[in-house]
């Protein structure tokens, strides 16, 4: 994939391995990216693999012009940054 931002890209090769090392195939997976295209591939190459609970956030974290979907940043969700806790997120959303 090519992404004007982040230069060339090609797909990993052992990343369906690399997540079988580290998760189970029933644990929950959420695939994100900067626009969602790349998570999308990514997240059907698991559901291929056998993994059951994977899901892709559409719109990725940063949203895509077409077809439109906002991202994770345009949606106000909430965003940890230079090593801040989910405890200290939550503290600033009221959660």
């Amino acid at each position: 994939d090519h992404h004007p931002m982040l230069g060339n890209m090609v797909p990993n090769p052992q990343f369906v391995a690399q997540v079988e090392q580290r998760f189970g195939k029933n644990a929950r997976l959420i695939c994100a990216c900067a626009m969602g295209g790349r998570s999308m591939k990514a997240a059907g190459a698991l559901a291929e693999a056998g993994f059951t609970d994977v899901v892709d956030m559409i719109g990725g974290f940063s949203g895509r012009a077409m077809p439109p979907e906002p991202g994770w940043a345009q949606l106000d969700l909430p965003i940890a940054s230079d090593g801040e806790t989910w405890e200290q997120v939550k503290a600033t959303i009221g959660a």
